[in-house]
């Protein structure tokens, strides 16, 4: 089995101006030419790449950008599981409950400061859900910026005048208290920020990156996950209009393989866009991961980028002991797990079963037509 990582062929934006790129990739370009730019991809792009295309999605719903097909702006969203009024409430004077807190001492012994970054069905809240429970207590990330672009401007703009950029760390330590209080030990407490670019760039979001990255007591680590953007088109997709109902939940537990196979039945026959409509919406997800990610280098964040691919598809559980190296943080019971850590480890800590078929060509009506023009523009690798 092998993976190729998804990459962005395009000249590196450079972060301390990527303001000045949002509007374009915000811009609805649907309609617009696709240029061969220098981003095609690599040539001989291998579309037989074999990927067992688990699919532990969430429920948040997925923008990408408003140039993305799967743009649900205006479309339900489906976070609300993971939306905490009292993990996101600011007053309108804009200080929140939690200016005086104070982060729990030593650190060594302490729940790590954690954000996690990912575009909507992405893996996150699984993700999450599989770490802290390895750690030994769980826990859960919410939404508090929003899940999706326009909620996520509305938390920004309702902030308050006198919100300072202080405002993620304050949310953080309030979390971190809380979670102290109502859990055993845990080893992670944090929230989940999705990574909309005018967030990002937006003068409290940047802001408090830049306070972040020079907060050392404790250091505030941010969790970057990346995925195959086609799958995350087609998780969205499969998601529209059966998400919460009785004959197919939102998610299977682990175990359940009736509800598996329910959703996998209706994962059959999804229609993609083709053409520059279906390149632009490749091209685009990925542009946000680059920019996104380049944008926290140049602030020197504490973050590293995972993929979803290599957590949940790969036959060992080295993504896994990089993010738990990264945390500075073992497995109950399995302290020297950069040895002994395997996937069936992992998988033990699974709440949730994957259920979208392996291959692509098994869901997508129009498969063909889809594989030509991800060959064509380059992202023949992206295939399963």
């Amino acid at each position: 089995q092998q993976h190729v990582p998804v990459q962005s062929h395009q000249s590196v934006v450079d972060p301390n101006v990527i303001s000045d790129h949002v509007d374009i990739s915000l811009h609805d370009n649907r309609n617009e030419e696709v240029h061969s730019d220098g981003d095609e991809g690599d040539e001989g792009d291998d579309d037989d790449n074999e990927d067992d295309g688990a699919d532990y999605d969430d429920d948040e719903d997925d923008d990408g950008n408003e140039a993305n097909y799967y743009d649900d702006d205006e479309s339900e969203d489906y976070e609300d599981d993971f939306t905490d009024d009292n993990q996101s409430k600011t007053t309108t004077e804009g200080h929140s409950d939690e200016e005086e807190c104070r982060f729990a001492q030593p650190y060594s012994s302490s729940p790590v400061p954690l954000i996690l970054m990912s575009l909507g069905r992405s893996g996150s809240s699984v993700t999450w859900n599989t770490l802290s429970t390895m750690l030994g207590s769980t826990t859960i990330a919410y939404e508090v910026t929003g899940g999706n672009r326009t909620k996520a401007m509305h938390f920004f703009e309702n902030l308050g005048p006198d919100t300072t950029t202080d405002w993620a760390i304050n949310r953080l330590c309030s979390i971190q208290k809380r979670n102290l209080e109502e859990h055993e030990s845990p080893v992670i407490t944090g929230f989940q920020w999705k990574p909309y670019l005018n967030t990002l760039t937006h003068e409290l979001g940047k802001g408090a990156l830049e306070k972040i990255a020079v907060h050392k007591d404790p250091p505030i680590k941010i969790l970057y996950l990346t995925r195959n953007p086609l799958d995350r088109l087609l998780s969205n997709e499969r998601h529209r209009g059966h998400v919460r109902s009785e004959t197919v939940p939102a998610h299977c537990s682990a175990g359940d393989e009736d509800c598996v196979k329910r959703h996998q039945q209706h994962s059959k026959g999804i229609v993609l866009p083709t053409g520059k409509e279906l390149v632009a919406t490749i091209r685009n997800a990925i542009n946000i991961d680059t920019m996104a990610g380049d944008l926290l280098s140049s602030l020197g964040v504490s973050h590293i980028t995972v993929n979803y691919e290599k957590l949940y598809n790969s036959k060992d559980a080295k993504e896994w002991i990089r993010i738990l190296d990264f945390l500075g943080r073992s497995p109950k019971h399995l302290k020297t797990y950069k040895k002994n850590l395997k996937m069936k480890n992992v998988e033990r800590s699974f709440a949730m079963a994957a259920t979208s078929p392996k291959h692509h060509e098994d869901s997508i009506a129009n498969f063909q037509e889809v594989k030509e023009t991800l060959l064509g523009a380059g992202y023949g690798h992206l295939l399963h």
